[in-house]
């Protein structure tokens, strides 16, 4: 059950993927883009709990732990992809590298599923 959730994560992330538009320089409009797919994700997310809390709750620990890892690297890997593609004007050039900003993006993505899963605190 863990293995297609994640495998259905790898899915959800490339869909994004493919959606993203190199072409695309407005800088509000590839903000919107993300937004979307964030509440897109997030909404998964909440669709999948049991999946989700077995994957974040029930794998540390466990000879299950590295499914918790991979779950991160995944997100944090697609999401420093997504970035990458966008093509920056030079007035606007990024001054964070895209893994660092994929790595932020992850960790508040982290932190919404554990409130998704109920775990209030930061």
């Amino acid at each position: 059950m863990a293995r297609e959730f994640l495998d259905e994560v790898v899915a959800k992330l490339s869909a994004h993927a493919c959606k993203v538009d190199p072409s695309c320089v407005d800088p509000v409009e590839i903000v919107r883009l993300m937004a979307c797919h964030d509440a897109d994700l997030l909404g998964f997310f909440w669709s999948r709990r049991p999946q989700l809390s077995m994957v974040i709750r029930g794998a540390l620990g466990t000879n299950y732990a590295f499914l918790f890892d991979e779950f991160i690297d995944t997100i944090q890997s697609s999401m420093a992809a997504a970035i990458a593609a966008q093509p920056v004007p030079p007035a606007h050039q990024a001054v964070l590298p895209p893994a660092f900003l994929a790595a932020m993006a992850t960790g508040l993505l982290f932190m919404h599923v554990r409130r998704i899963l109920g775990e209030n605190e930061p």
